[in-house]
């Protein structure tokens, strides 16, 4: 551990607690708050069709005091959930969570709260966390807890989550009231190498986030305690560089024959002893994992100090632990007990009658959170001219759109030889175009209080020497994948990190007709393409977010 990481934690902390930083603090920016009435989807049971739900997904409400920050939710995402095929009698309904975080989290010196059964902590999408525990033990004897991955796992949707029943009695069609929620990483089942559920074969969804062992991980949750929780992978500082590096948790299986002992050494007799390893293989309870100190990059707690991305000087985080396939890894999000000190309002009250998830009140003085408007931005309002001859002199008026009404400079970052732009106008020409394909990237840029803001719109010129004119490909971001491509049935858009405005997708045919129309919705990652009853064939599917747009040939397949 750096040894500037903990006071620098702790003042970055103070510093985002004042009210004109507030709005700086990643707890209360980092909430995909719904802003377009995104809804919930699910799956039903012999059905590959996703039913469109009445509950808004998403984070409904952001608020904000000196000290905290107030999350309302439904607590439903929106990627498609479900179906649970174990037999899970819940389904899942909007909950009216409010949640409450520390802005200033501190570590809790004394002895340290156990992470308990039920929400230990909330995804920036609004659905609660959970711990590894599934509520049972080995023949009820409270010895053996069983792990909720190895027990559960025939019940999770392809998103890696379910409901669990709530106490307010069954309404009428017979299904009872369920929370859903993640036990683990909220990625699906189907990005793995060794997939461990063939759920998403027929019921196709996404989760979150897609883990990338190329950046680091997303910030996706955070825990009760108020410290963020982020994706798989993090920074490890390498000769004064950043390098990307899979968060190993400090839990191993244990070498054992038999469940004869404890991870502490207990010897058991009797009834104590749990099934053998021929009965449940190891790992299908708590307590076939040791903690062995300094065997990976995380604490007991499945965190550490680190510096990140939304926190760069520093920061206590958990981390959602995978393994070297891409499957989840135990303990998954948080350790045994919590690093910081609870906010124990947020779990909800015991007893006969108490039917509210959480015993949050609002009895402070809070700001709503607004995203920033008038943070300067830049966007391409005009479409590329993506086809040529040779002959023919190319001409292309590029424009852009910016939101504090700055002039905008035009410029090409790449380009073919002998192609200019107008930096004033964003004319672009090229008097003698050479046969081929050619990138092409311009940039838009705005100087706003001495910083400069711009977007850049990449395009592949299609320059031909006849009159057929060639179907382009637009040069697009590492971060899409589109698959499968040659496609039979389904055409499949994935990105790696949750969407923070929705994407429009269209396939389009040779004529330039839009033959099937699709979203991927805000706080998704995922969105799919019915291609069984369309010709064979050639077509390209442009993506679309933000006045931004590219293209990427594809091929449907008979």
């Amino acid at each position: 551990m750096h040894p500037l990481l903990r006071p620098l934690s702790i003042l970055l902390f103070l510093a985002a607690s004042t009210a004109s930083l507030a709005q700086t603090n990643p707890a209360i920016t980092s909430w995909l708050i719904n802003t377009t009435n995104v809804k919930g989807r699910h799956y039903v049971k012999g059905s590959a069709t996703p039913v469109q739900d009445t509950m808004l997904a998403n984070v409904m409400l952001v608020r904000y005091s000196d000290n905290n920050v107030y999350i309302d939710a439904n607590g439903i995402p929106a990627y498609v959930i479900g179906p649970y095929l174990d037999g899970n009698p819940s389904t899942a309904v909007g909950r009216k969570y409010l949640f409450k975080l520390p802005l200033a989290p501190r570590e809790n010196t004394g002895t340290k709260t156990t992470v308990g059964l039920g929400h230990i902590g909330v995804l920036i999408n609004g659905v609660p966390v959970y711990n590894y525990a599934d509520a049972r033990s080995y023949n009820n004897g409270g010895v053996w807890h069983q792990n909720a991955i190895h027990f559960e796992r025939a019940g999770f949707d392809c998103a890696k989550g379910h409901p669990a029943p709530i106490s307010m009695g069954p309404p009428s069609g017979g299904s009872t009231p369920g929370q859903y929620h993640h036990h683990q990483d909220p990625s699906a089942f189907n990005i793995s190498k060794v997939v461990l559920s063939d759920v998403c074969d027929m019921y196709l969804a996404d989760g979150l986030y897609v883990p990338d062992s190329t950046t680091h991980g997303p910030l996706i949750s955070y825990a009760f305690d108020g410290f963020p929780i982020y994706g798989a992978y993090g920074w490890v500082n390498v000769n004064g560089t950043n390098v990307v590096k899979r968060m190993v948790p400090s839990y191993q299986l244990r070498a054992i024959t038999d469940r004869t002992t404890l991870p502490d050494g207990t010897v058991l007799t009797g009834a104590q002893v749990g099934p053998s390893l021929a009965t449940q293989p190891l790992g299908a309870y708590a307590e076939d994992f040791i903690f062995v100190p300094n065997s990976g990059d995380l604490d007991v707690h499945n965190g550490r100090f680190c510096i990140t991305p939304e926190y760069p000087q520093g920061t206590y985080a958990y981390f959602a632990t995978i393994d070297a396939n891409g499957n989840s890894a135990f303990p998954y999000m948080i350790g045994p007990t919590y690093y910081g000190v609870v906010t124990t309002e947020n779990f909800p009250r015991q007893g006969p009658g108490a039917t509210s998830p959480t015993q949050v009140v609002v009895n402070e003085s809070v700001t709503t959170y607004v995203p920033n408007s008038t943070t300067p931005t830049v966007t391409f309002t005009s479409t590329p001219v993506t086809t040529g001859k040779t002959g023919t002199a190319y001409s292309y008026r590029a424009t852009a759109q910016n939101n504090v009404g700055a002039p905008i400079v035009y410029s090409l970052t790449s380009s073919p030889t002998g192609m200019t732009i107008d930096a004033t106008t964003g004319q672009v020409s090229w008097p003698q175009p050479v046969a081929g394909t050619h990138a092409v990237s311009i940039q838009a840029k705005i100087t706003q209080g001495g910083k400069d803001h711009s977007a850049r719109q990449n395009y592949a010129l299609v320059i031909t020497s006849d009159t057929t004119v060639s179907v382009n490909e637009d040069v697009r971001p590492l971060d899409v994948t589109v698959f499968p491509n040659p496609a039979h049935d389904v055409l499949v858009v994935q990105v790696t990190k949750p969407m923070t405005t929705s994407a429009t997708i269209d396939l389009i045919d040779l004529s330039g007709t839009t033959v099937r129309t699709a979203m991927i919705q805000q706080g998704s990652t995922m969105c799919y393409l019915d291609v069984r009853t369309i010709y064979s064939g050639s077509y390209t599917l442009r993506v679309s977010q933000d006045g931004r747009w590219w293209n990427v040939p594809v091929i449907v397949a008979e």
